[in-house]
């Protein structure tokens, strides 16, 4: 269990890796989820660093976002048979 939000550097680091996956998988942008601590700090290194970090896009509160999505799909769908697959 993570007791305290991510340090600077951690978050720095967690960005170069971001970049280093761009590069390395040759894809022009890469989206990055977290909840809003998180979405803090990598915002502050984002508006220090503009131009080093322009292809990565930081999204706060994705999980979420993603499970109610999922409930929906589940609550229109169920009846076609995907209710097995959740």
């Amino acid at each position: 269990m993570i007791t305290q939000p991510p340090e600077h550097p951690v978050c720095k680091k967690f960005l170069d890796q971001l970049l280093d996956l761009v590069q390395e998988i040759e894809i022009p942008l890469i989206y990055a989820h977290g909840d809003e601590q998180d979405y803090a700090c990598l915002c502050r290194i984002l508006w220090k660093n503009l131009n080093i970090y322009k292809d990565v896009i930081v999204l706060m509160g994705g999980f979420h976002q993603l499970r109610v999505m999922q409930k929906i799909f589940y609550k229109r769908h169920a009846y076609k048979g995907y209710r097995n697959f959740l």
